[in-house]
């Protein structure tokens, strides 16, 4: 991304950000809703970081693994983790999916 000329950055993921994605007990591959930071969120968290701490403008997510389309704005000054830049998030299922949904979403990112 450092090297980048894009106007717009797109970092596509297979699991939402800011939804909280459970396999039973097991949250490890998704948000993990309220509570300590777990698994893959450290990831999500340094990432973010990064971005800001390198002044990338114009980062968009692209995410999968739910039935439904979402999108969801990330405002730092709304969240319990404050070390990014604001940036959207555009989630979507297959074309198949459902009209279900959507997915509690996670209050340490707060997205809108």
């Amino acid at each position: 991304m450092l090297a980048s000329k894009a106007t717009w950055k797109v970092i596509a993921s297979d699991m939402p950000i800011g939804l909280v994605v459970g396999d039973g007990d097991n949250f490890e591959n998704g948000a993990n809703g309220d509570g300590p930071v777990r698994g893959r969120e450290f990831d999500i968290a340094e990432i973010l970081s990064f971005i800001k701490a390198n002044k990338l403008d114009n980062t968009v997510w692209l995410t999968a693994d739910v039935h439904y389309t979402a999108a969801h704005y990330y405002d730092p000054n709304k969240a319990q983790f404050q070390d990014f830049l604001p940036f959207w998030e555009f989630v979507s299922g297959p074309l198949h999916a459902g009209s279900f949904g959507p997915n509690k979403l996670d209050t340490r990112s707060d997205p809108k």
